[in-house]
């Protein structure tokens, strides 16, 4: 499984690096906090797969980082995506190491 740490997503977003960021919480944990990124719970995921790019790198995050994994393990598996990754500790490890002033849940 692939995985991403928030370090390297900063970096990727300050560089410009073309990638697609999908929040697969619920929208009451997206109301608390969010990365600019599309919304697509994880109940949803299976039906909107059409949203999903195939040709840039696809970041899946959630609160902790278990779901968002669970969902690229599928995604991987079963829907041969091989460009998603799974973001290391999820928002909250976006709030405690990269924005500290982001609110946490």
């Amino acid at each position: 499984m692939k995985t991403i740490t928030v370090e390297e997503l900063r970096e990727r977003l300050s560089s410009g690096s073309p990638l697609q960021i999908i929040d697969v919480r619920e929208a009451y944990e997206r109301d608390i906090c969010c990365l600019n990124s599309e919304h697509i719970p994880l109940g949803d995921l299976l039906n909107q797969l059409h949203k999903l790019r195939k040709d840039i790198p696809v970041v899946l995050h959630c609160k902790g980082g278990d779901r968002a994994k669970a969902a690229v393990a599928a995604l991987y598996q079963n829907h041969e995506f091989d460009n998603v990754y799974n973001l290391e500790g999820g928002i909250m490890a976006w709030a405690e190491r990269i924005d500290p002033l982001m609110e946490k849940y």
